[in-house]
């Protein structure tokens, strides 16, 4: 399934995520945490990517809130990994930048 356009402007620029966009990041999250850090808890993910355990609990469940940009780069900088659709869209916008 992956990020509609919505969710990779929203992770981008801010603005409305759908509830699937919000459900897909959290299953990404999730692999990311276990395939990258196995034997990382939802609290020390957190505490590395600067949030709390309750932001984990919630971006991880998809429930209601998305992770600012400023998150998301520490999210990055955490699994070193981009969500595949919004890794494409930075990829293919000419300037850098994603386009929706």
């Amino acid at each position: 399934m992956g990020l509609t356009k919505a969710g990779v402007r929203a992770l981008t620029y801010g603005g409305m995520e759908t509830k699937r966009d919000r459900t897909e990041l959290g299953r990404w999250l999730r692999v990311m945490r276990a395939r990258q850090h196995p034997s990382m808890t939802q609290d020390e993910a957190a505490r590395a990517i600067g949030v709390s355990r309750d932001a984990m609990s919630r971006w991880e469940s998809g429930y209601r809130c998305f992770p600012n940009y400023g998150q998301l780069v520490s999210i990055v900088r955490v699994f070193r990994e981009l969500p595949p659709e919004l890794a494409r869209a930075l990829r293919d916008a000419p300037d850098g930048t994603a386009s929706g």
